[in-house]
């Protein structure tokens, strides 16, 4: 059993009753609700004070009417972990598919990988297509876990905007660097360089982000 709070009762003489009031005044926020510890802290002392009355007085009728209004201030936002670390987190999920992505096309040209399946007769055409394809596939699923984690742990991003302008969001984000990782790995040569290239424009989107 809790208890936000607490009287301490001491009778100093026929008329004069002390006590001391004790609570937790710690400000609580949790997920976007901020509880004001004087929202309990004045009912109990006001019910202190009430008994308090009608025992001196001897009236058991006697009213002791005292309510709580806010001063005016300024909006509080409360601490939102998607608002503070949403950004960089979601840009690095966005961002582990083109890193790899750019690696596996420059690894392949490194290894003359491309350059033998030419030779067997493969189109340029049906090379491109296969890997925009399973990018495509890839970026789909990818999207779609984004979304359902972000949804399954109530995160109000996620549970405040429509579940397909989400989607679309992550999923034509993560479609457009498969591009830029086609482009990218036509200059470069080795796949080191490939994963150094990759992280660069992770820190260059985290650096403009934030």
């Amino acid at each position: 059993m809790r208890c936000p709070g607490a009287l301490h009762f001491a009778e100093q003489n026929d008329t004069v009753i002390s006590y001391g009031l004790q609570t937790n005044s710690t400000s609580l926020q949790k997920r976007g609700k901020f509880q004001d510890p004087n929202s309990f802290q004045i009912p109990l002392q006001l019910a202190a004070e009430r008994e308090i009355a009608r025992f001196l007085i001897g009236d058991a009728e006697f009213s002791w009417n005292v309510f709580l209004r806010e001063f005016a201030h300024p909006a509080m936002s409360p601490f939102s972990a998607v608002g503070s670390i949403g950004p960089a987190f979601f840009l690095a999920i966005a961002m582990f598919n083109f890193v790899l992505q750019i690696s596996s096309l420059v690894t392949e040209k490194e290894l003359k990988l491309r350059q033998a399946m030419t030779m067997m007769g493969l189109y340029d055409f049906a090379y491109w297509m296969s890997w925009l394809i399973w990018e495509a596939v890839v970026t789909i699923l990818s999207s779609l876990l984004i979304v359902l984690f972000g949804m399954m742990f109530q995160f109000r991003f996620f549970l405040k905007n429509s579940f397909g302008v989400l989607f679309f969001l992550f999923f034509l984000f993560e479609l457009n660097m498969t591009g830029l990782a086609f482009m990218l790995s036509a200059f470069i040569r080795k796949s080191s360089s490939a994963t150094t290239v990759g992280f660069s424009v992770f820190i260059v989107g985290f650096l403009t982000q934030a």
